[in-house]
């Protein structure tokens, strides 16, 4: 079982935790944290843009002119999309995009994504996470004593001071034991997990 220090808020050595090898001595292939990694962002695509077409626009239903004789292009309506205010031509429309990723795959690239991290020395536990006031400055002065630069940080259930703390720091991400997927992981290079956050962890996974 691999070993890693626990930190206080000072940013000093105040123990030491072991890892579970079930979660953080796994590997994983690249392409299903691709294809995990993937499905997590297209569906975060809302997919909500619409525009509308000649059928949609309103207005339009009397010819503009009479078909010969007056020496203009012939018009059928207003709602041409060739016309102002007309109707678009092969416009966006609304769509769905979501991809359904088995829990096991999504866990399994999770634990992969968590072990590479403690594999590289990029994995510290936090014993507790508590801020006085909620203030950006004192989220940067603990990020610093840390060394930490731009981390993800787990946390074991909301706390409204360390979010309102972290929300104007950027590059900084914040979320809960429940909320935490391979995408998060992936994309920082250092984790930040709270000492009560690695123990719920390792029972939910």
């Amino acid at each position: 079982m691999q070993k890693i220090d626990v930190y206080d808020m000072e940013g000093t050595v105040v123990g030491e935790v072991g890892l579970k090898e079930e979660i953080f001595g796994q590997s994983v292939s690249e392409g299903l944290v691709y294809e995990v990694i993937r499905a997590y962002q297209l569906n975060q695509r809302l997919g909500c843009a619409s525009t509308k077409s000649k059928g949609e626009v309103r207005g339009g239903g009397r010819k503009p002119w009479r078909q010969k004789g007056t020496g203009r292009a012939r018009a059928g309506s207003r709602r041409s999309p060739l016309w102002k205010g007309g109707g678009t031509a092969f416009g966006p429309q609304p769509g769905v995009w979501r991809i359904k990723v088995p829990v096991q795959a999504k866990q399994k690239v999770l634990r992969g994504a968590l072990s590479e991290k403690a594999i590289q020395g990029n994995l510290m536990v936090l014993e507790t996470l508590n801020l006085d006031e909620a203030k950006t400055s004192a989220m940067v002065e603990l990020l610093n004593r840390l060394k930490l630069n731009k981390p993800l940080v787990v946390l074991d259930g909301n706390d409204q001071k360390v979010l309102m703390a972290s929300r104007n720091i950027k590059g900084l991400d914040i979320t809960t034991v429940n909320n935490l997927n391979p995408y998060l992981v992936v994309k920082h290079q250092q984790v930040l997990m709270t000492k009560p956050a690695l123990a719920r962890l390792e029972e939910a996974l």
